[in-house]
């Protein structure tokens, strides 16, 4: 009997060493991230930045949170495009013409 207790725990101390050994050597790197925070676009970045990921509006506490969006999320965001383009948003005042034409200029 003893040897059996022996032997299934040698048998179960092996397979956890083998199951628990590092996996960092065997797997590959991690994939990078499919989208980039990185915006080429700066100046509706900016925008944003600036009239939509303010307190009390777009930074964190309502959705979409544009404090982190990124470029090409904000492209499929055809709510805020619609919105911006009828003035009513951003809430805190309407756009400028120039900051309107920057906008309807991005998702096109």
């Amino acid at each position: 009997m003893k040897t059996t207790i022996k032997t299934f725990v040698s048998v179960s101390a092996l397979f956890l060493l083998i199951s628990c050994g590092s996996s960092s050597s065997s797997s590959p790197a991690p994939a990078a991230a499919a989208t980039s925070t990185k915006w080429t676009n700066t100046s509706m970045q900016t925008l944003v930045a600036s009239n939509c990921a303010i307190s009390g509006c777009h930074a964190g506490t309502q959705t979409p949170n544009y404090a982190t969006i990124t470029e090409a999320q904000m492209k499929l965001d055809t709510v805020a495009r619609d919105r911006v383009a009828a003035g009513t948003m951003p809430q805190a005042g309407v756009l400028g013409s120039a900051d309107k034409a920057t906008f309807a200029a991005f998702y096109k």
